[in-house]
């Protein structure tokens, strides 16, 4: 997964970054875990994260994801790539760039620890409805306080549950159709180690696959999933991949 061009962009990457210097410091006395999990990070952190992620934020973050990956149950479900692409990465999407795993992590851990994957993911989404519930543009506040204020839009929720997902050691993603209005389907997928599975953000339900757009999702002429870096997925299918995208 970490390649030579992955390492070649990240080298690049890491002369840029603020903390260029504490953070190679870092990586050469690092294993080779902590050095393939900076280099995928640093190969497609954005111009902005360059600046505002910085390294006593950084480090801990892929340090607990890694000691996560350790401790879990059904590490061996989920695979290097997988790990990168959708457990590693410190945001989803546009939301703030903050060191949010620890916290959500010792608020899920004990929660999660012992179920199967599938089951995880339902909890996570039944812990995230505890901590916000859906209220209409303007008056939704952003994430990450959507947690805090205990409300936010569709997006914001999706941004919590995906971090409640990795911040516990599973793989998830954001994934909406559209057009709107009839086949917008905000919410989140998650992979429980026989495949992808969809949930409505904050939206609990008795299973997996029973989001409330599963009948207008049948419409939506185009339905985008987001990932960091070159998603590898072989089970997920889709028309293009566009590269080097910027959040």
């Amino acid at each position: 997964m970490v390649d030579d061009s992955v390492r070649a962009l990240a080298r690049v990457q890491l002369a840029r970054h603020v903390d260029a210097t504490r953070l190679s410091a870092w990586r050469d006395s690092a294993g080779p875990g902590e050095k393939d999990a900076l280099d995928f990070l640093m190969a497609w952190l954005s111009s902005s994260d360059l600046a505002a992620w910085r390294a006593g934020q950084l480090i801990p973050d892929l340090r607990l994801a890694l000691s996560t990956r350790r401790d879990a149950p059904w590490h061996d479900q989920i695979d290097e790539a997988t790990f990168l692409t959708y457990v590693l990465p410190p945001r989803s999407a546009q939301e703030p760039i903050q060191p949010w795993r620890q916290r959500l992590h010792d608020l899920l851990w004990d929660r999660v620890k012992d179920k199967t994957l599938h089951e995880a993911a339902l909890e996570v989404n039944r812990f995230c409805r505890e901590h916000a519930t859906f209220i209409p543009p303007p008056r939704a506040p952003g994430s990450p306080p959507t947690m805090d204020r205990g409300v936010g839009r569709c997006e914001r929720r999706r941004f919590l549950l995906r971090g409640g997902a990795q911040r516990g050691f599973r793989p998830a993603c954001l994934h909406h159709g559209g057009p709107p209005p009839t086949t917008t389907m905000p919410g989140s997928k998650c992979f429980t180690g026989d495949g992808w599975h969809y949930l409505g953000a904050c939206e609990p339900a008795d299973d997996l696959d029973q989001a409330w757009f599963t009948g207008p999702a049948r419409r939506a002429g185009l339905v985008l999933s987001v990932a960091y870096g070159e998603a590898r997925d072989p089970n997920e299918r889709g028309l293009r991949a566009k590269k080097r995208v910027r959040p």
